[in-house]
């Protein structure tokens, strides 16, 4: 027998084995009571090659690595470890001459070539760069509103319940008349620090406050009537400052004015004009042509009458 003969023998050989593995391979799948679709839907391998793995013709399969990988995760889904042994001692000697397979063809020999696909995320993370650029672009920008409003007046902040007025240009002094707002009458307490009226949006019943300015006006000699008109002007510096700005039981200003404005009110013939700060460290007082910073000593809230004769008291 010459050389030619004994390799076309080995081929056949080769070829009555495979039939015979295939055909275990059935009757393995079949007695679990699986379906080639079975089969496929978990592997993902079409149901053309599966069979062709059964029937024992292995040149339906792809070539190159393909022929392997199907048979073995056939014979890993179905417990046929053994049946794999024998399959591979047969196709490593086929490996080597078998031709490589391009990538493009390999799509067609899945049913679901996609899922194994990479997915790119760069727009992800491109979005969430933006986002977090601009909610610190907002920060930075409202960095003042958010520290000017971090306490209540009470502790020498600039925050409160009643209603804030819409700020003017600064380079116009407000009258009286435009400042005028709607709100709950003048409340001092006995020693005038603290005006409480803004915690329960109540209007309290005068402790001695205005009741006491109106006596010291009526105490006033009668020549104070004759006397000029003098106005007051409270400006922010240097941070938000919450004013309050009375005269008797009337509110000519109560508000939060922001750094740089300032309020301007005259005082009356007989009655003076008490401004309610509660920060007066951070505000200043123009009065008789003279500015006085800070308004007043310390950063607790604090209360100055100013009066028709030019005089000015904490009560």
């Amino acid at each position: 027998m010459d050389k030619k003969e004994t390799v076309i023998s080995e081929e056949q050989k080769i070829r009555t084995q495979i039939k015979e593995l295939g055909a275990r391979l059935k009757s393995i799948r079949e007695a679990q009571e699986l379906s080639i679709s079975d089969i496929s839907n978990t592997t993902k391998i079409q149901k053309h090659y599966l069979a062709a793995i059964e029937e024992g013709d292995l040149d339906r399969l792809p070539k190159g690595p393909y022929v392997r990988s199907f048979i073995r995760q056939y014979c890993d889904h179905i417990s046929a470890q053994d049946i794999w042994k024998s399959y591979d001692t047969i196709t490593k000697k086929q490996k080597a001459a078998s031709p490589a397979v391009s990538a493009e063809e390999a799509t067609n020999y899945i049913d679901s070539p996609k899922i194994f696909r990479p997915r790119s995320f760069l727009w992800l993370y491109l979005l969430i760069t933006l986002s977090l650029g601009a909610a610190g672009w907002i920060t930075w920008q409202y960095r003042g509103d958010i520290t000017g409003s971090a306490t209540s007046p009470i502790d020498g902040g600039t925050t409160g319940t009643v209603r804030e007025q819409a700020p003017e240009p600064a380079s116009s002094p407000v009258s009286a008349d435009v400042a005028v707002q709607p709100v709950s009458a003048d409340n001092t307490s006995g020693d005038q620090q603290v005006d409480l009226s803004w915690m329960d949006g109540k209007q309290p019943q005068p402790a001695g406050g205005a009741a006491a300015g109106a006596g010291n006006a009526a105490q006033k000699p009668a020549g104070l009537q004759s006397e000029r008109l003098r106005s007051v002007k409270v400006t922010a510096e240097k941070a938000y400052v919450w004013t309050k700005i009375s005269q008797g039981n009337k509110v000519l200003y109560e508000g939060t004015l922001k750094p740089g404005e300032y309020r301007e009110f005259e005082t009356g013939k007989d009655l003076p004009v008490r401004v309610r700060i509660g920060k007066p460290g951070s505000a200043s007082v123009e009065w008789e042509g003279k500015r006085i910073f800070p308004a007043a000593p310390g950063e607790k809230p604090a209360t100055k009458f100013f009066w028709p004769d030019g005089r000015i008291t904490d009560s």
